[in-house]
């Protein structure tokens, strides 16, 4: 099946941002789905960090990020919704989220970062799984830069956390296929997801 969803990134004088454009008409719906898209990534993100020991908290956006970023960018895509995730953090925290024993290192990074880019989405994927969504995950794809700057059709600050080894950058931008309502709550009757948490690495 053709890929309905194109993902843009531009790299330019240090900056590198993204686009994500559609290439075929979507729901005028997004204003209302996106606090709730948003809060799912929210509870996963913080879920996913906890299970490898990295405690983060929710702040308000911060002006700016300056420090070099390693990025998982991910796409998603079904009948009802689809978009990218962007996971974003520096060096530090990365690394005091790998598990014991991991080696270290910008290929090690590299490795990570993909992966929890790919856990994180795989965990909003059985919540929307339960809230009559079904999408299909793309391959991640890597990035290391400064002064972020993804760049959304519409106006999305992001999800933004700290922890003690500094922050966690966090973007997803989504459309709305149909009129399709993202219900805030699990939908009565849906099947038990599985457990979270088991690698898929790439």
């Amino acid at each position: 099946m053709p890929s309905r969803y194109i993902s843009y990134v531009h790299i330019s004088c240090g900056v590198i941002s993204y686009v994500l454009t559609p290439t075929q008409p979507m729901s005028s719906l997004k204003s209302q789905n996106q606090p709730t898209l948003e809060a799912l990534t929210s509870v996963a993100c913080t879920a996913l960090f906890a299970d490898y020991g990295l405690a983060i908290t929710p702040v308000p956006a911060p002006c700016e990020t300056r420090a070099v970023h390693y990025c998982g960018i991910i796409g998603f895509t079904g009948d009802r919704i689809r978009g990218t995730l962007l996971l974003a953090m520096g060096e530090d925290a990365l690394q005091k989220a790998m598990p014991a024993g991991t080696e270290t290192g910008e290929g090690a990074s590299r490795n990570w970062i993909s992966e929890l880019s790919n856990q994180l989405l795989g965990r909003v994927k059985n919540m929307l799984l339960r809230r009559d969504a079904e999408v299909y995950l793309t391959m991640p794809l890597v990035l290391r830069g400064e002064h972020l700057s993804p760049l959304p059709r519409e106006r999305c600050l992001g999800l933004h956390f700290e922890s003690d080894a500094g922050p966690i950058r966090l973007w997803v931008d989504a459309e709305f296929i149909n009129d399709f309502v993202l219900p805030t709550e699990d939908v009565a009757g849906s099947e038990p997801m599985p457990e979270e948490g088991e690698a898929l690495l790439f």
